[in-house]
Parts: C-alpha cells; structure tokens; sequence
C-alpha cells in the first residue's frame, strides 16, 4: 500500500504484471508498457528477495543451513509461493485465477471513471481487496496473485537454493503463479 501511496501524482506505475495486462485490455496503456512495466515490476521483485535475504539471513542460516525448497525446514517459501501438499496443478491454476480475478474486478471498479471513487481511496481500497484475497486463498499456495511477485524472487532464490526452486515439488509448477493470475486479471475485469 505505501508503494501506491507513494506513487500518487504518477501517470501509470503498477506493480503487478496481471494489472498491467489488464490495463492493456482496457486500452489504458500500450504492450510495449506492459512488457516494461513487467520487467520493471520483476526486477523489483529481485531485489525485494535480495533485500529480504540478506535482512533474514542468519535466521534462515540457522532454521534452514541446507536451503531447502520443501519439507518440514524448508525456506524457499519466504521467497515464491509453493503448493501445500495436497493441491493439484488444477486446483493451484484454479485457486490463482480466481484470487487474481478478484484483483482484477477490485482494479476495475476503481479506474473506472464512472464510479467515481477518489484517487486518495484507491491504495486503502486496493490494499483491503489483498488482504480480503490472502486471508480468503492463502492456504493453498499464499496467494502470489501477482507474477512478479512469485518469478523475480524465485529467479533470485536460483541463485542461493539451486534448480530445485523450478522443480520442486514437481517441474511445472512454478508456470502457475505467472500464468493463472495473468488469465485471472483480465478475466476478472
């Protein structure tokens, strides 16, 4: 919510990929600046998981020293979402578009013109639609919502945990969190 506060008086700044391509749907702003809102939104992403690493880590050195990605001590959740044990690929897709989907409606009815809701609402808006989204789906896989958010800090978590962060706890599973609340965004809207 401070990330939007802070962006008030600012054309455009999202901070999510699934918003952006949502915005593009509604031909508020072009490809060109989804893909480099998108890439801006990751790389922040990145650097949110660096900053977090570093704030946490003898915490994580202690708890977790083999940096694993599932298990009883595992702490690769801190950094991307992974599925609970008895979620499916399916229910997973499910559960992110409908999250995402949720996001998308609350995103349209504030830049709709028509509903003339004041600009100075929308970060406290938008910040009770996540909460009422993390507290509503969050088992399952904690709720990425947000294909930034789950891809930049896994690519970062590569580079400290290793290749299990695409693997585990099986090879596709990390295409969920980017595809199903791209589809849930603009489905939603």
């Amino acid at each position: 919510m401070d990330a939007e506060v802070n962006r008030e008086g600012l054309d455009g700044g999202q901070l999510n990929p699934a918003v952006s391509l949502l915005l593009w749907s509604f031909g508020k702003i072009s490809i060109m600046e989804v893909l480099i809102y998108s890439l801006a939104q990751t790389l922040g992403a990145i650097l949110g998981a660096a900053g977090t690493y570093m704030q946490y880590y003898d915490a994580i050195q202690a708890y977790d020293p083999l940096r694993t990605v599932v298990g009883p001590n595992a702490t690769a959740g801190i950094f991307g979402s992974f599925p609970s044990p008895f979620l499916s690929m399916v229910g997973g897709f499910v559960d992110q578009t409908v999250g995402t989907a949720i996001l998308g409606l609350c995103v349209a009815i504030v830049i709709d013109s028509r509903n003339r809701i004041p600009h100075y609402v929308a970060p406290m808006y938008f910040g009770c639609a996540v909460m009422m989204i993390g507290t509503a789906f969050g088992l399952n896989v904690g709720y990425p919502i947000n294909p930034a958010r789950d891809f930049g800090p896994r690519l970062f978590t590569f580079l400290i945990y290793g290749g299990a962060v695409f693997s585990e706890p099986n090879c596709c599973w990390w295409v969920i969190p980017i595809i199903a609340p791209l589809f849930g965004a603009v489905l939603g809207a």
